[in-house]
């Protein structure tokens, strides 16, 4: 089998396969629990589900492409995987359709990732501060290797979601609010108004 095929495919076990809902915590009455229905599949994404395809999605990408990702800096890129949504803490998610401010954005997550790192040992707490700065700016090849599995580990969540039957559209978005400038654009690049079509042309 290809290696992306691999890559593909164990990520859509670890983050598809492996929704198993913890049932201790529903037993003892944390939360909802029905051992028959125990997963409810609407539910919203959180942004460590996200980080968690992520952080998957990088390790393989070590084990496959380690020309990509050499084993001895995959540490690194899980430290800065595991952080690059930290910023939303205090931000929310705010889409990635061109309406949002970049700038303002950015500068409230790296100041959010250096309040992290301050007090990790020296020399990681700054190596990793550093990183994810590439990683906002696309600055070095680290840095866009690191944005492009961000991006494709949404893009794949949406092919989940597609597999599923409940694929995006970009109808649905149109409901809640206008299409943006880049929607449109995406939109006509791919000729299909479906989530993980624009996203990918849009993340390329």
């Amino acid at each position: 089998m290809e290696r992306g095929q691999l890559v593909w495919q164990k990520y859509y076990y670890l983050k598809r396969e492996s929704r198993v809902v913890r049932s201790g915590f529903g037993l003892y009455g944390v939360y909802d629990y029905d051992p028959e229905h125990p997963f409810d599949d609407a539910r919203s994404e959180s942004d460590l589900e996200h980080t968690a395809g992520m952080t998957a999605l990088t390790t393989l990408t070590s084990l496959y492409y380690p020309e990509l990702i050499p084993p001895a800096e995959l540490s690194l890129y899980l430290a800065a995987a595991q952080l690059h949504e930290i910023g939303e803490v205090e931000l929310g998610d705010l889409p990635d359709d061109g309406t949002r401010n970049e700038q303002q954005k950015c500068q409230a997550e790296r100041a959010a990732v250096e309040r992290y790192v301050r007090d990790l040992p020296a020399p990681f707490g700054a190596e990793l501060a550093m990183f994810f700065m590439e990683f906002q700016h696309r600055s070095t090849r680290r840095g866009r290797i690191l944005y492009g599995l961000d991006k494709l580990e949404a893009v794949l969540q949406g092919l989940i979601y597609e597999r599923e039957g409940r694929g995006g559209h970009a109808l649905n978005k149109s409901r809640r609010r206008k299409l943006s400038a880049q929607d449109r654009q995406n939109i006509a690049d791919t000729g299909s108004p479906k989530l993980a079509d624009i996203w990918a042309v849009h993340f390329m």
